[in-house]
C-alpha cells in the first residue's frame, strides 16, 4: 500500500509539475499574443492615421480646385459682361454712324 502510495504521490508531483510547465507556456503565449494585438494595434492606428491624411490632403485639393472653378466662372461672368459692353458700345457708334451719314 505504502508503494502504491508512494507512486500516487509521484504521479501527483508530476502533473503539478506539468501544469505548472503549461501555466508557464500559457502565461508566455499570452504575453505574446498581447505583443502581437499591440502591434496590430498600432499597425493598424498607423494605416488609419495616413489615411485620413491622404483624405484630408485630397480634401484641400478638392477646395482648392473648386476655389479655381469659382474664379474661372468669375473671369468668365466678366468676360461676358465685357462683350455685352463691347456690343453695345459697337451698336451705338453703328447707330451714330448710321444717323450721321
Amino acid at each position: 500500500m505504502e508503494t502504491q502510495l508512494g507512486i500516487f504521490q509521484q504521479e501527483i508531483e508530476e502533473l503539478v509539475i506539468k501544469s505548472q510547465i503549461n501555466m508557464r507556456k500559457l502565461t508566455m503565449n499570452d504575453v505574446q499574443l498581447s505583443d502581437l494585438l499591440k502591434t496590430s494595434v498600432n499597425d493598424i492606428q498607423q494605416q488609419t492615421q495616413s489615411q485620413i491624411k491622404e483624405i484630408n490632403d485630397q480634401i484641400k485639393l478638392c477646395i482648392n480646385m473648386q476655389e479655381d472653378f469659382l474664379q474661372i466662372e468669375a473671369l468668365q461672368k466678366k468676360i461676358q459682361i465685357f462683350r455685352i459692353l463691347i456690343e453695345d458700345a459697337v451698336q451705338k457708334k453703328e447707330k451714330k454712324l448710321s444717323k450721321s451719314k
